[in-house]
């Protein structure tokens, strides 16, 4: 997770943004802005955008008339980057939902920057035990981009296979996220009970050289 950026929608007027500082990310937000000047919809949705670079997607919330965007690696679990999203809004809009509207220029909320950092440290490593706990239940990523493919098919009169393969694309990244949290449950074993099956074995050792050899 990289940038994270906040947008009234009815204007696409940027109101708060926050990287984090490793690496030059105005092309990031040049691309996050004209995507807010295109937004003209009040729909509590949230869905993702692919990248040219392909190793990279906007993540998006929009909710009463507030758009959430984050920049995040593609193997970055999609349900945590969401459930990231969910959280920002719940803190935005408990603490500067006033100021939304009466906002006249870019960035103005600039104070609400150091709530987003501290947000996204806490989102870093997907791998932590709260983070993981997110990740154990349902994925919702599914309804909301193929809600979205069905809008870009009706809109742009697209063909109908591009549901059939983003359904496949969707089935394969479900495949990798059952995967990976395999692969992490089996590392949290091994990290807990590991090392209190190796020092029974070694007491167990000691037990049996005093009782044959002593």
């Amino acid at each position: 997770m990289y940038v994270c950026m906040i947008a009234r929608i009815r204007d696409g007027l940027p109101l708060v943004s926050c990287d984090n500082e490793q690496q030059d990310y105005s092309d990031v937000k040049t691309q996050a802005r004209k995507f807010f000047k295109k937004l003209t919809t009040f729909d509590e949705s949230m869905s993702t955008i692919d990248l040219n670079d392909e190793k990279h997607v906007f993540h998006y919330l929009l909710n009463q008339g507030v758009c959430y965007l984050t920049y995040c690696s593609k193997n970055y679990p999609t349900k945590l980057a969401f459930s990231f999203l969910s959280d920002l809004h719940e803190s935005f809009h408990n603490s500067q939902s006033e100021q939304v509207q009466t906002a006249t220029r870019p960035f103005q909320l600039v104070q609400f920057e150091t709530e987003i950092q501290q947000l996204m440290e806490s989102y870093q490593d997907s791998t932590v035990d709260h983070n993981l706990g997110k990740l154990n239940n349902d994925l919702y990523e599914v309804q909301t981009i193929i809600r979205q493919n069905i809008q870009e098919v009706l809109e742009r009169g697209g063909k109908i296979s591009k549901l059939a393969d983003d359904s496949d694309r969707l089935a394969g990244k479900s495949k990798v996220y059952f995967q990976k949290t395999k692969s992490i449950k089996w590392e949290m074993w091994k990290k807990t009970y590991l090392p209190v099956i190796i020092i029974a074995i070694v007491i167990i050792f000691v037990i049996l050289m005093r009782v044959f050899f002593f």
